[in-house]
């Protein structure tokens, strides 16, 4: 199974790419995963910029690709949950689990309609390289607890 997470934007942030490195430097040996940055509309027109995120997005998508979108009206998990989650995912051969976080103006109705399932960090609104980091940590996390490995306390 691989892991991928699309991202609207790059980050430019030394400390957010310095903790995220970490953190791909221990999925490479857990996971098949990759960080693919989009760039994302650079719009002021809120509805316009969701349409060009959306079209980014769908581009990148294969058919059978299990889409996870990030907003703030989405389910929330405990990090066990998440595991297990990613768990069953493995097991049941998924090809290719896409996690996608949106722009500056979120995901349009059609993205979370297309959703496989819609994720929520917290109902808080972050800047843009938190979520990106949050969800690289959670998915090591998952990883680590899936193959019982000592990283997350219980």
């Amino acid at each position: 199974m691989k892991i991928k997470l699309l991202v609207m934007m790059k980050t430019k942030e030394q400390h957010a790419v310095l903790w995220e490195g970490e953190y791909l430097k221990r999925l490479k040996t857990l996971v098949g995963f990759e960080i693919i940055e989009l760039a994302g509309a650079t719009i002021s027109d809120a509805n316009q910029a969701q349409r060009e995120d959306r079209e980014r997005l769908f581009s990148r998508l294969g058919p059978r690709d299990f889409l996870v979108v990030l907003d703030e009206v989405g389910e929330q998990f405990t990090s066990e949950k998440f595991s297990k989650f990613i768990e069953t995912k493995m097991n049941a051969g998924a090809g290719t689990i896409v996690f996608a976080i949106g722009g500056a103006y979120g995901w349009d109705h059609q993205v979370r309609k297309r959703a496989d399932l819609v994720w929520s960090l917290a109902s808080l609104t972050f800047p843009y390289q938190v979520p990106r980091l949050l969800v690289v940590e959670q998915i090591y996390r998952a990883c680590t607890l899936i193959k019982g490995l000592p990283y997350h306390k219980r």
